[in-house]
């Protein structure tokens, strides 16, 4: 289903059809809030089409705020699935180089064009900090955890030791945030709608661990079963994608 896949709408579009899923060029983030640094226009926005029985994952690439690179926005993957879980508000930032959580994003990229920008300070990002509560992770996990106060304990609770392997897989490249009814994974490998036939490999195999974390935290067993392009497969992230942040793409000069 991969042949003739090239980086393009139209192409992206055939290739979307050839895996049963939609595709949208353009459109704007729709999941409630906008996640802070992720700039509103979504590109190549590929993903499930409405059906009983299937969960809504999308696939696509999104800008951040405060970061360029020769003037126009960097791109950053995203990967969203929608489920009926009732969860608490939490953030899980990886440790990786590769993954980089949109409010320390906006913070790191406010710190180096302080000297030459307006911008002092991110004050969403400081209210998220100063509101939220740290939970308490085991050592080499890869990620730090923090959620929203009034239910620190029944996030504590989902960070369970089946969940554990799920999680630091995930971490290796993402940032998660459970918000709502999204499950939303943020990357800084660049965009994960493309025409790399290893990305989407990768993709469907990380949507697909999301789907069993959703199931471990309380959604129906069947969750998921009907997506055709479910893997239980954990494909490693392609190497062509293990370079690290670079801070010159942050810097106006």
């Amino acid at each position: 289903m991969f042949e003739n896949f090239r980086g393009n709408h139209r192409k992206i579009r055939a290739a979307a059809s050839a895996f049963g899923l939609d595709h949208t060029p353009y459109r704007t983030w729709s999941y409630g809030d906008l996640p802070e640094g992720i700039d509103e226009h979504l590109l190549n926005v590929v993903e499930t089409t409405p059906s009983q029985g299937v969960p809504d994952v999308l696939f696509g690439n999104a800008g951040i705020r405060f970061l360029y690179r020769d003037g126009a926005p960097d791109r950053r993957g995203l990967i969203v699935l929608q489920h009926q879980t009732d969860l608490p508000h939490m953030y899980l930032n990886s440790d990786a180089l590769g993954s980089l959580e949109p409010l320390r994003a906006v913070a790191m990229g406010i710190a180096l064009l302080s000297s030459s920008s307006e911008h002092s300070d991110s004050p969403r990002a400081s209210a998220f900090i100063a509101s939220t509560q740290k939970l308490s992770v085991p050592k080499k996990s890869g990620f730090d955890a923090m959620c929203e106060p009034d239910r620190a304990e029944d996030g504590q609770l989902l960070l369970s030791a089946d969940a554990m392997p799920l999680l630091t897989w995930l971490a290796q490249s993402f940032d998660l945030e459970v918000r709502g009814d999204c499950l939303i994974a943020t990357n800084n490998y660049r965009d994960i709608s493309t025409d790399d036939r290893q990305i989407w490999e990768w993709a469907f195999s990380a949507a697909s661990r999301m789907i069993d974390l959703v199931r471990l935290w309380g959604a129906d067993p069947g969750f998921g079963d009907r997506w055709e392009l479910y893997t239980p497969e954990w494909i490693e992230r392609p190497r062509k994608l293990n370079g690290a942040l670079n801070p010159r793409r942050w810097s106006k000069g």
